[in-house]
Order: C-alpha cells, then sequence, then structure tokens
C-alpha cells in the first residue's frame, strides 16, 4: 500500500511541480520534476522526449516508493505487532 502511496506522490508533484511557471508563445519549454523530461515549443523549434530525464525520473519514483512502503510495513509492524 505505501508502494502505491509513494507513486501516486510522485505523479502529483511531477504533474504540478514540473510544469513551467509561465506561459510563452515563442520560447521553449521543459516539463518534470525532478529531471526534465520534455520539450515543447510551439513555433516549429525541436520538441520531444529527454530520455535520461524520463528515465532518472522513473528510478526516482521506483525507489522513493519502495522506501515508503517499508516504512508503512515496518510502522504496521511497530504499531499492530503483526507481521505484513
Amino acid at each position: 500500500m505505501g508502494f502505491i502511496y509513494g507513486l501516486i506522490f510522485f505523479i502529483l508533484a511531477t504533474n504540478y511541480l514540473g510544469r513551467p511557471s509561465e506561459m510563452c508563445s515563442d520560447c521553449l519549454q521543459r516539463f518534470g520534476f525532478p529531471f526534465h523530461y520534455l520539450e515543447t515549443s510551439d513555433l516549429g523549434k525541436s520538441a520531444g522526449i529527454l530520455w535520461t530525464g524520463l528515465i532518472a525520473n522513473i528510478l526516482i519514483a521506483l525507489i522513493f516508493s519502495f522506501v515508503i512502503g517499508l516504512i508503512c510495513k515496518t510502522l504496521i509492524e511497530t504499531l499492530f505487532n503483526k507481521k505484513v
């Protein structure tokens, strides 16, 4: 359950913190948190997926979610004296 909570948190953080702070009609914008994984442009400049940022974000999300899952498991075992 903690693993899922960690992934949900990371997805929400990416959607809200990873957006550019301003919208403009003639600039290159990058999206992503903590690393940029998408570049977009309005006037025909290069746009696409930044693969290193995407892979890094996926790895960080999995590690973060795994750690949150371990913390939740430890708390449940400690508080309720049950093995999960």
